[in-house]
């Protein structure tokens, strides 16, 4: 049977890949931004999220609080890095999301597994006389273009295994050439979301693991898509849950003596910060409370705070490990509190 070594929790926010005397700039599109919901699921702009704040997260946008903030979001991916080599998987089974990358409303699974043996990943493209930092920030979720290794065969079990416990599992075994689409309106996405053809590559939940965890250290990944983002057909919390359970039963059953890292990329609370609940679900990993992360109410995990559902999955696989985290700040970047919880959780026996 295969079996699970390691667990990964890991945020992937564009803001890892720069440093602190960037994050100004960087939010400045937050103003623009029309997913920022509040802890009750209301979507509001961004004036009247400043407004509702009167006042009470400024002070927190100092280039010297940015620079700490990105300083322990460094360790915490340098800490999930050494352990990745160290521990030494030999496949990781990658819990991700897509945002209008390479699925659209022509066709939007709530779970999706790739197997093909082979993962596009394609150099993000960066205009010349772009800023450095967002140069930075495309190279941060793959710096090359090539191809990378999936395990089809361990895909395509999963996919059975799933399917024979109760889970309705879209497969896929080829990314497109030119592809494009749109997302919406629906939910809280009110309005028409529209990502213009071009050629296609794995997204950015897969590119930071690969490219900042994996490094030139490459292992076969196995990717499962959640649709943590868009409504109307989003996993339930206790649902991404019990795939993560299910994921886990199935590796046992597996005839192969595979050592398997879990990981769950993306989140946790963005583009508003809701500091309660991250901390309330980095608790949740430590202290084995499954109940608290199944019970997380739909209104709380839109926008892309919906990306903790891809923890839970992962946390679900790796539920007979132990969780440490290992870094966890809440970035509240503008006056607003939009921003995001940046997290970074290891699972280990």
């Amino acid at each position: 049977m295969a079996k699970v070594v390691m667990g990964i929790g890991t945020s992937h926010s564009p803001m890892l890949a720069i440093p602190g005397e960037f994050w100004a700039a960087y939010s400045q599109g937050d103003s623009r931004n029309r997913e920022l919901l509040t802890v009750k699921g209301e979507t509001l702009t961004y004036d009247e999220h400043v407004a509702r704040a009167a006042g009470k997260h400024e002070g927190q946008q100092t280039l010297e609080h940015f620079e700490k903030q990105y300083a322990n979001t460094q360790h915490g991916i340098r800490e999930l890095r050494d352990t990745l080599r160290q521990v030494n998987p030999d496949v990781m089974v990658l819990f991700g999301d897509d945002q209008d990358e390479i699925l659209f409303d022509d066709n939007h699974p709530a779970i999706a597994i790739y197997g093909g043996a082979e993962i596009p990943q394609l150099a993000r493209p960066v205009p010349d006389d772009a800023p450095e930092w967002r140069k930075m920030i495309g190279r941060g979720y793959g710096h090359d273009t090539r191809m990378l290794q999936s395990d089809p065969k361990l895909a395509r079990y999963l996919t059975e295994s799933l399917t024979d416990n109760g889970f309705d599992i879209a497969f896929f075994t080829k990314y497109k050439e030119q592809y494009g689409g749109t997302i919406g309106p629906s939910g809280y996405v009110n309005w028409v979301r529209t990502t213009k053809e071009r050629p296609q590559g794995y997204g950015h939940a897969y590119g930071f693991v690969s490219e900042r965890l994996m490094e030139d250290h490459k292992i076969p990944m196995v990717q499962i898509n959640l649709n943590t983002c868009y409504p109307p057909n989003q996993p339930s919390p206790r649902r991404a849950f019990e795939l993560g359970r299910a994921v886990k039963q199935a590796l046992e059953s597996y005839d192969s003596d595979l050592r398997v890292a879990v990981a769950g990329s993306g989140g946790l609370s963005h583009f508003m910060v809701d500091e309660e609940l991250d901390r309330q679900m980095l608790n949740a990993f430590v202290e084995h409370d499954a109940e608290m992360l199944c019970n997380i109410p739909y209104e709380r995990m839109n926008s892309a705070t919906s990306e903790g559902r891809n923890w839970i999955a992962a946390a679900g696989a790796a539920w007979e490990l132990n969780a440490e985290v290992l870094a966890y700040e809440a970035v509240r970047r503008t006056p607003a509190g939009s921003g995001g919880g940046w997290g970074f959780v290891r699972w280990l026996p």
